[in-house]
């Protein structure tokens, strides 16, 4: 036994790529004679609450020889004050090092579960690390709001320091869709028609299907990221564009406004790009496929008219202050004119090439598409898509 009760409080910090959860610094102590060797652990989230929509829980693994795989310990859900306090015994913290895996996600609707191998929930002194799976039953659900941390320590330096400092970062990616104007992905240019908002002008909505999605992972040894099985089942995503004149131009900036959440100015940065946000997903190893369609108001009106304004040429003696001699009347095409809607399909990757596309953790997929026009539908009749693809971090 030991001569001396010890009250070990553990902090937990939580730092995620997006912002330092803050919450009460308050300490607490608590007594520990309680006629056994135990030593409290006090788990508590440093400066912050978490989220009223996300779930933490924290899987605690230990091994007593370095040859041994990690298991189960324990778990712990953080409470929204994030503070709970565990009762150990003092010989359990001899092990010979520890495993600390934060999962943190939405709290509603997530769909997201940690299981073992046989879809289980976790056996506490059975499951060991290679075991644990991270699974969604429905990968339409995903959202960005999915972290996790790992941190490796052993009992002397917990007890020295205290602290325990858990990195958060996304284990999903985001796929998105760069459209700019451009002869190729490497040489973006400004749209030129200074009529034309965005190249996505006259676009009335984009209907986007996932194929090939993960909907389980894992992690290697050494905390790294393993894809594991993909979703049989397609995933469909409808973004409807919100308009704002009769001309169905869709303005964009470098900030999503209320109206289309999911566009934004594409990152090259120049007049007239756009990104399209899709949907965040499991890491995928080359096995997903993403088909575009961008359903559009074609240009040729149904009203009969010709589009018209009266100018000095339109009165007697080319003079406006003389009576009107033209027998045209003054017509600008509106929605109400009738327009066929029609469509463009963009396939990534194109056509029926071999490597498919990944999804990285803590990365968007960048599927960048130049096109040599100021709109996406006259790509229909006048030619294609240079496309290119990269991963870019989204801390």
């Amino acid at each position: 036994m030991m001569k001396d009760k010890i009250a070990l409080q553990l902090i937990i910090l939580f730092v995620t790529g997006l912002s330092l959860w803050s919450c009460s610094d308050e300490t607490e102590k608590y007594p520990v004679d309680n006629g056994n060797d135990d030593m409290l652990l006090n788990i508590q989230a440093l400066n912050a609450q978490l989220p009223a929509t996300s779930k933490c829980v924290v899987y605690i693994f230990s091994k007593t020889q370095a040859s041994d795989p990690f298991k189960l310990k324990d778990s712990v859900h953080l409470s929204e004050n994030g503070r709970r306090v565990l009762p150990y015994i003092a010989n359990n913290w001899q092990d010979n090092s520890f495993r600390f895996l934060f999962i943190s996600v939405p709290a509603e609707n997530s769909g997201i579960e940690l299981k073992n191998l046989s879809g289980n929930d976790l056996v506490k002194g059975t499951d060991t690390w290679d075991q644990i799976r991270i699974t969604t039953s429905d990968p339409s659900l995903v959202s960005g709001d999915c972290y996790f941390g790992i941190v490796d320590d052993t009992p002397a330096n917990i007890a020295s320091t205290r602290v325990i400092s858990g990195q958060m970062k996304r284990f999903v990616g985001q796929m998105v869709i760069d459209i700019y104007r451009g002869k190729d992905t490497d040489n973006a240019e400004d749209i030129i028609n200074s009529e034309v908002f965005s190249v996505l002008d006259r676009v009335k909505e984009i209907e986007i299907t996932y194929s090939g999605l993960s909907n389980a992972i894992s992690f290697d040894e050494s905390g790294n990221i393993q894809t594991l099985s993909t979703h049989g089942s397609d995933i469909i995503a409808t973004y409807p564009i919100v308009t704002q004149d009769d001309f169905w131009r869709v303005p964009v900036t470098n900030t999503a406004d209320e109206n289309n959440p999911f566009l934004t100015q594409a990152a090259v940065g120049t007049l007239g790009s756009v990104r399209i946000g899709g949907i965040f997903g499991f890491p995928a190893n080359e096995t997903v496929r993403v088909n575009a369609v961008f359903r559009y108001y074609d240009t040729t009106a149904h009203c009969g008219l010709l589009v018209h304004t009266h100018d000095k040429y339109c009165h007697e003696k080319a003079d406006i202050t003389q009576p009107l001699r033209c027998t045209l009347a003054e017509h600008t095409h509106t929605q109400d004119c009738g327009y066929d809607q029609r469509s463009i399909v963009l396939k990534l990757p194109k056509g029926d090439e071999s490597e498919l596309l990944s999804i990285m953790p803590n990365m968007y997929t960048v599927n960048k598409a130049a096109i040599n026009y100021d709109r996406i539908i006259d790509v229909t009749r006048n030619g294609d898509f240079s496309m290119a693809i990269d991963w870019v971090s989204n801390n």
